[in-house]
């Protein structure tokens, strides 16, 4: 009975979830929709300055607007969809978009570590990608953090509770001279 409760509870959270009092919840950085964005929106840029440089096909705002509503909308609607939530027992990736949102429990006890990465402009604009290693060897990308959430600290503080965090080897000082334990 027990082992069916954990198994709705499970199924229930990977359809619907709402954070806890408590909870942190971190946003994609405010930039991170247009950054994957920016290609189409350069050639829909170009397919509006056609026009205007004397060439013209008769059809460039048309396309121009099919590829924003078919490619920059919904860019733009996943990303405010999406978070990750620090919750007492696990990370909540939650990602949504038009019709549904879907939330994917990471439990810290799974998790092995956790490391920042920065990527071309990171640094510059602010964000960074956190990579989460779980024990089945996986890896769960969270893309876009701001960097001033201390994401990355966050969730190693919290595999350390659970005893997850796998420690890298120190390695031996040397004997010292005198040392009686020779």
């Amino acid at each position: 009975m027990a082992d069916e409760q954990n198994q709705d509870e499970q199924d229930n959270q990977t359809e619907e979830w709402t954070p806890r009092p408590g909870d942190i919840t971190i946003r994609q950085a405010p930039l991170a929709w247009l950054m994957s964005s920016a290609p189409w929106l350069v050639v829909t840029a170009v397919l509006l300055l056609l026009p205007a440089m004397g060439i013209s096909f008769g059809i460039e705002e048309w396309v121009a607007g099919v590829l924003i509503i078919i490619v920059v909308v919904p860019r733009y609607l996943m990303w405010r969809g999406t978070s990750y939530t620090i919750s007492e027992d696990h990370l909540v990736y939650q990602r949504g978009a038009i019709m549904s949102s879907k939330a994917y429990p990471l439990p810290y006890s799974r998790m092995t570590d956790v490391r920042s990465r920065y990527g071309m402009f990171g640094r510059a604009l602010g964000y960074q990608a956190v990579d989460v290693m779980m024990d089945n060897g996986a890896v769960a990308p969270l893309s876009y953090v701001p960097i001033v959430t201390d994401a990355a600290e966050r969730i190693r503080a919290k595999i350390e509770e659970r005893g997850g965090l796998v420690a890298p080897d120190e390695p031996e000082e040397p004997d010292k001279p005198g040392d009686a334990s020779a």
